[in-house]
């Protein structure tokens, strides 16, 4: 476990507080937990600068990150779809474009994930919408 891989368990962490705020029937949570998203977005970003960085990259890393961030964006887009701000069908379709990203890089075989354009992109757009 180094600094990289702790950041990205830290963005897992932060989904149970993002939905608490997100549902808490102040005026404030929404900014609050629009706060937690750009500060896991944030992490996103950063795990993988200090990976690359102190040359700490690994299969597993790589995973963890791309876990983490379709965990999270798949909470995020399951609260946005309470309040019908986003597709339901985004719930179901995130996790399946992780699972068949994971399955088609052979990371459970110890391959490194290797980000086409367009997944980069898609990754990136998660976080956007």
């Amino acid at each position: 476990m180094n600094i990289p891989n702790l950041i990205t368990v830290l963005r897992v962490l932060l989904i149970p507080i993002f939905i608490l705020l997100f549902y808490l029937p102040y005026q404030w949570s929404y900014l609050a937990s629009s706060s937690v998203f750009a500060f896991a977005a944030a992490t996103d970003w950063l795990d993988g600068y200090l990976a690359r960085k102190n040359n700490l990259t690994s299969a597993i890393g790589g995973l963890m990150d791309h876990g983490s961030d379709a965990f999270f964006v798949t909470f995020t887009i399951a609260a946005l779809t309470h309040h019908e701000w986003a597709p339901a069908a985004l719930v179901l379709v995130i996790p399946a474009a992780f699972i068949q990203y994971m399955l088609d890089s052979k990371a459970l075989a110890g391959q490194p994930l290797k980000a086409s354009s367009l997944g980069r992109y898609n990754g990136i757009s998660y976080f956007v919408f």
